[in-house]
């Protein structure tokens, strides 16, 4: 299976429209705005190839994206096993915007949160 084709098949699983690989992100540039969803297997590769949603163009995507950050620093926080950060910063990430990662749902299932106010 090539890398193209299970990128496809990741975006059922992570509730997302259009992922991208490490190289097409790179050539993208600043033209579009991306973030990091995960890291999946493809066969004959030795390591995960890094994946990230392709979020919209850049110039028309708004000032509203401060939750990129915050969540690729959840993700971040997930990678170090600090859970209970990672929920912390996952938590501004808009309803639509949230992929259903296990980095974005495993840790509440073991973890309890209090509430934030």
């Amino acid at each position: 299976m090539n890398a193209a084709s299970r990128l496809e098949g990741a975006n059922k699983q992570y509730g997302t429209q259009i992922l991208i690989g490490t190289e097409t992100n790179r050539l993208i540039g600043d033209a579009f705005l991306t973030r990091e969803i995960d890291s999946i297997a493809v066969y004959g590769r030795t390591e995960g190839l890094a994946v990230y949603e392709l979020i919209g163009l850049a110039a028309v995507s708004g000032d509203n994206t401060d939750w990129i950050a915050s969540y690729e620093e959840g993700l971040s926080r997930y990678r170090r096993r600090d859970f209970s950060a990672a929920i912390i910063h996952f938590q501004p990430c808009p309803n639509a915007g949230c992929p259903s990662t296990a980095s974005a749902s495993k840790p509440s299932t073991t973890l309890r949160i209090p509430s934030v106010a």
